[in-house]
């Protein structure tokens, strides 16, 4: 309010009447405020950098849980896999075992 005040008596002896200094002051006092709503939308507040952050954590802890299935998976993985190959070294011995019994058979 001192600002407007102080702008008010430059206007007031610098233009022709009190109405023209008047609504000089008003239209910067709009103006003003106009920008600063602008410019204030531009800028996070506290609540929305606090909610951020929190959202930050959930994602960081996502990350972790998904590392730990990954790992999980992966062993699990491994087993079936080392199950498979085993189960296929015992099929090939006993197709090789079968095969030279029947070549024994038929020779």
């Amino acid at each position: 309010m001192a600002h407007s005040i102080s702008l008010y008596e430059i206007f007031s002896r610098n233009l022709k009447g009190e109405g023209d200094a008047k609504t000089a002051v008003q239209e910067i006092e709009n103006m003003v405020a106009e920008a600063i709503e602008v410019k204030s939308k531009e800028f996070s507040n506290k609540s929305d950098i606090e909610t951020i952050k929190g959202e930050i954590e959930i994602i960081k802890l996502t990350i972790e849980e998904l590392k730990q299935q990954i790992i999980k998976f992966q062993l699990e993985l491994e087993k079936r896999i080392s199950s498979l190959i085993i189960w296929l070294i015992g099929v090939v011995f006993a197709a090789g075992v079968f095969f030279i019994t029947v070549a024994k058979l038929l020779f």
